[in-house]
């Protein structure tokens, strides 16, 4: 009898379960006829057992296999083996009746290979979605939700994310490459627990905690909410080592799942921002004058500077320590009765501008933008003044809209006379703002105050910025910028023919985080007060060097200027004890209605064209809106430019002065972007002086 598994190789039976062969059907003479007319095509022969075998079960015998009768494999002493060029079945497979070698149950070296491999492609392809979570969707959402507050256009963004997003894929790829390498399956599904955990404590587990300005951060408002996020750290990791397979399985289908949350998010944010407001680009603020902020007419000049968060009493604190080395110079007037319309820059900036309240019920940053153009520096425009404005928030005077006949830039724009550099450092600054609030909003509530505390990031920036060379260590950049425009004032002063400028120039004053000594030369110390008292005291030194710069060029005595602050302090309370002269008397048996109302009072400071005499301090109830009307009585215009409020220098009050509450930037964002800022304001009249909180009383 011929050896059948020499010449003819077995197949594979389809009618019999699990494919098994058949012997009995090897001489049917329609599969000889079969195989005839394969042969002579030149097609493949049929399966053999062997190689079904090798490529179905390779590394894993089934059951099924192991029950092979003997008759069917073939007996080492009587049978070749399978196939038919003598090659062994793959995987080792053997029989199972104790005669010859026994199987290998074992994965082979080519399978953990494979597992391997396809582990690093997947984990390659989570890095991919980690980095565009921390470094493309996160800043997207964060720039989209506060596009006001920001200098730079969409397509500048996007050209400094993406070289960022791609070295970090890169990196993050390598890292989970490793951790695949060591342990395929238990690595790849850690890979996708982490990045799932930090993605659930970006959107989901997304608290409040303060405004990145500086303002110190109260860790303890979201304290009891960090055994959520110890669960989430925690547990999912714990999981995926225990369910490594399933998870290892599942884990690109997680990540779909996750992208498509997070492009809704991102459709649901950008829908409920649109239109953004239009930014300006490189060449346009390129073509912008540098040091028109140095340069004034021969005469009929108006000078405003608004120093951001210097407190009435902070002011009055540092006058008088300021006092006996460096007297302020003559004819200026401190109002220290002096009351804001609002708590924050975001509509106080204004307020000094166009002499408007905020109405009720309307897009408040529509109705800003719109008011603007009724403003003081628009309607001056419009009687031969060459005006411009700088400031360290233009969305807050409606710079991102162009204002007729009016120059408008951010005020690190004249800190440098190559503009390019300087804007490019601007939009690098707030790239690396937008990526560190992605990476504070991705850590957990542990970990927050190592990225960032007491007004600082403790992480580093993704685009670095150049130091400057007379940069002492501890100053605020924000406070070196304050120092390097006036000494750049200071010493550019000078006279040129043409019409008068008016000039308004929004400074970092003793804004969160004030840090420089009262000599400017270096670091302030001491609580959040004495850091404040430290720095107002710098800038009067820097303001009566540029009033004597003023002096000197002839230009000081038929100036009109205005010094003034927005807001006080939100975290200081008013000290009545830094009064000098001592306030008036204080009205009793009424308490404050308005909570925290310090931050209602403002440094207010006035000189009339040729005034002369030391300064002096009047208690004259006075407001930020008072502004407009005052520049024009001093100018002498008489007509009427129908600003609401009145000049300080009229015979008496007629208006009270009012002060309005609107809702928190947190609030504000909680709200559907259709009503975000439509503002129902509580309000509050101030009916004695501004120190005495029983002044404050609220307004029907």
């Amino acid at each position: 009898m011929r050896d059948v598994g020499a010449e003819v190789p077995f197949e594979v039976d389809t009618e019999r379960p699990n494919g098994l062969p058949s012997h009995a059907n090897q001489y049917d003479p329609k599969r000889q006829e079969q195989r005839a007319q394969n042969k002579k095509h030149h097609l493949p022969p049929l399966t053999p057992l062997g190689e079904v075998y090798g490529r179905r079960f390779t590394g894993e015998v089934t059951a099924t296999a192991q029950r092979i009768p003997r008759s069917r494999v073939g007996s080492a002493r009587s049978h070749k083996p399978c196939h038919g060029d003598g090659a062994t079945l793959p995987g080792s497979l053997k029989r199972s009746d104790g005669v010859g070698p026994q199987p290998n149950w074992t994965s082979s070296p080519q399978a953990a290979s494979m597992t391997r491999g396809r582990a690093i492609r997947t984990s390659a392809v989570i890095a991919t979605w980690i980095a565009s979570t921390v470094l493309l969707v996160e800043p997207l959402q964060a720039a989209w939700l506060n596009w006001d507050e920001l200098a730079i256009n969409l397509p500048t963004l996007f050209q400094r994310l993406v070289p960022l997003l791609g070295g970090a894929a890169l990196g993050l790829a390598a890292l989970g490459a490793a951790l695949c390498a060591l342990a395929p399956t238990r690595g790849l599904a850690l890979w996708t627990a982490l990045g799932v955990a930090a993605w659930a404590q970006a959107d989901l587990f997304a608290w409040q905690y303060t405004t990145f300005d500086g303002t110190p951060t109260d860790w303890s408002i979201h304290a009891n909410k960090a055994w959520l996020e110890a669960a989430l750290w925690l547990g999912a990791p714990a999981i995926a080592v225990w369910r490594a397979p399933w998870v290892a399985r599942n884990a690109l289908r997680a990540v779909a799942g996750v992208v498509v949350l997070q492009i809704a998010g991102l459709a649901a944010t950008l829908s409920e921002n649109w239109p953004l407001a239009e930014k300006p680009t490189l060449a346009s603020l390129a073509s912008s004058r540098t040091q028109e902020f140095s340069t004034f007419a021969l005469e009929g000049n108006v000078l405003i500077i608004l120093l951001d968060m210097v407190q009435s009493d902070i002011f009055s604190e540092a006058l008088a320590l300021e006092a006996p080395s460096a007297p302020f110079p003559d004819g200026f007037v401190y109002f220290r009765n002096a009351a804001s319309l609002y708590t924050s820059t975001q509509f106080s900036a204004q307020s000094v501008l166009t002499s408007q309240a905020v109405p009720e019920e309307v897009d408040a940053h529509a109705w800003r933008r719109s008011a603007m153009v009724q403003s003081l520096p628009a309607l001056l425009s419009e009687r031969g003044y060459d005006a411009a404005l700088a400031s360290i928030a233009p969305h807050t005077i409606g710079c991102e809209r162009k204002i007729p006949g009016v120059h408008c830039k951010p005020v690190r724009s004249l800190t440098s006379p190559n503009i390019h550099w300087t804007i490019t450092s601007t939009w690098r600054r707030e790239v690396n703002l937008l990526v560190h609030l992605a990476v504070f909003r991705l850590t957990p509530h542990a970990i927050k105050p190592q990225v960032y505390d007491e007004g600082q990031w403790h992480i580093p920036a993704p685009y670095p910025l150049p130091q400057e060379p007379s940069l002492p260590p501890g100053i605020h950049s924000n406070t070196l910028t304050d120092l390097k425009i006036l000494d750049g004032l200071i010493n550019g002063v000078r006279r040129s023919p043409g019409p008068p400028r008016f000039r308004f120039l929004h400074l970092f004053g003793a804004h969160f985080p004030a840090t420089v000594d009262p000599l400017c030369a270096g670091p302030a110390s001491g609580s959040i007060r004495e850091r404040s008292v430290s720095t107002t005291r710098c800038m009067i030194r820097k303001l009566t060097q540029l009033f004597f710069a003023l002096q000197e060029a002839g230009l000081y005595e038929d100036m009109a200027i205005a010094i003034v602050s927005d807001h006080g302090l939100p975290t200081v309370d008013l000290d009545p004890r830094a009064a000098k002269p001592p306030l008036p008397a204080a009205p009793s048996g009424q308490a404050s209605a308005a909570p925290g109302f310090s931050m209602g009072v403002p440094m207010f400071l006035v000189k009339a064209p040729h005034a002369r005499g030391p300064l002096k301090v009047s208690d004259r109830p006075v407001s930020l809106c008072d502004v407009p009307a005052t520049v024009v009585d001093m100018l002498g215009i008489d007509e009427d430019l129908g600003f609401s409020c009145e000049s300080v220098f009229a015979a008496s009050r007629e208006n009270p002065r009012m002060h309005y509450r609107y809702p928190s930037y947190r609030q504000q964002n909680q709200r559907p972007r259709a009503r975000r800022y439509f503002f129902k304001f509580k309000r509050y009249q101030v009916d004695g002086h501004s120190w005495h909180p029983g002044s404050w009383v609220t307004h029907p």
